[in-house]
């Protein structure tokens, strides 16, 4: 799996003061523009999803789509994506957290039938499923994991292969997965997984415990799992994130980079979400690493492992000036 810190779009996404569903918006429909140009069937293709088989085009029939983003309907109103040929016209409506205002689909839907064209469509774009509470509802409803899905189909049929076009999609889809808009299929790889998965669990309190550490606090969310604790009036967390299932991490969070910097072991990164932004120093254990073999060895030796790489870490603290 790919480093989500190399990312463009994800970097990019972090780097704006305003973090919204014009960002997604904009990135879809940059990639749509370029494969309209450079993989004209993958594009229409998608355009036919998108659009419930109303844009039905062939690839010489590509260069007559424009897709613009923010247009202001006769009405003032701002659908999110216009996609436009001579003869359909269908509007996208992007939501990512959002729900959809009230009396906003109604008022696009004039809007296309003041339009003129007699080939319309209204598209929701969401992420999570669409209730209706009334009459007011789109002509298809979408979420943001089926247009991952649609563009990988078309990575394997090869009808997108230019390189750039490759390139983009597949930021494009590491960027929806750090998003968590996407959903992976479930594999035979789960059983087993979830069952190691759980040995680290209870390897890493043994190991915490036995390091006499202090307030254990075990840590869950949607990108990492682990544990936070307290060493020597210091406060850690130990664990990996679901991205680098073979990377043990110990980490200390808003911390002064000038001084982790120094350290001999581990690194200063700067972290920054949705909602926070702060520097952390994180030393790491490569368990995949032909030198760690962690993998082959004992469940005494792996435990080992993991308290010499505590100690490690709890050293290299140390030499912090007070």
């Amino acid at each position: 799996m790919s480093n989500p810190r190399n990312n463009l779009l994800l970097n990019l996404f972090y780097g704006t003061w305003k973090k919204d569903e014009n960002f997604h918006t904009e990135a879809l429909a940059h990639l749509l523009r370029h494969l309209l140009l450079y993989d004209p069937i993958g594009a229409v293709n998608i355009l036919k999803a998108i659009t419930g088989g109303l844009l039905d085009l062939s690839s010489d029939e590509a260069k007559t789509v424009s897709i613009n983003t923010q247009v202001r309907t006769l009405k003032g109103f701002r659908p999110d994506v216009e996609i436009r040929t001579s003869t359909h016209l269908s509007y996208v409506e992007v939501k990512v957290e959002s729900s959809v205002h009230k009396g906003q689909l109604e008022e696009y839907r004039k809007a296309l039938g003041e339009s003129g064209f007699s080939n319309t469509s209204l598209t929701l774009l969401t992420k999570y499923p669409f209730y209706p509470e009334n009459d007011e509802k789109p002509d298809y409803v979408f979420r943001w994991h089926q247009i991952a899905e649609w563009l990988e189909r078309e990575l394997e049929k090869k009808t997108i292969q230019q390189p750039l076009s490759v390139y983009l999609a597949q930021q494009f889809l590491g960027f929806l997965r750090e998003r968590s808009l996407t959903v992976e299929r479930v594999s035979e790889e789960l059983v087993p997984g979830v069952h190691a998965l759980l040995n680290l669990v209870v390897m890493l309190e043994e190991a915490l415990k036995l390091v006499k550490v202090s307030l254990i606090k075990f840590d869950l969310q949607w990108e990492w799992i682990g544990y936070s604790f307290k060493y020597d009036f210091t406060q850690y967390w130990i664990g990996l994130r679901y991205d680098r299932p073979h990377i043990l991490m110990v980490e200390i969070d808003e911390i002064d980079p000038v001084f982790y910097e120094k350290l001999p072991l581990g690194y200063v990164d700067y972290v920054e979400g949705y909602e926070y932004e702060y520097w952390c120093w994180i030393h790491e254990l490569d368990m995949s690493s032909e030198k760690t073999q962690f993998f082959k060895l004992s469940k005494s030796a792996q435990l080992q492992c993991i308290e010499q790489f505590l100690n490690d870490s709890f050293n290299a603290v140390k030499q912090l000036p007070l």
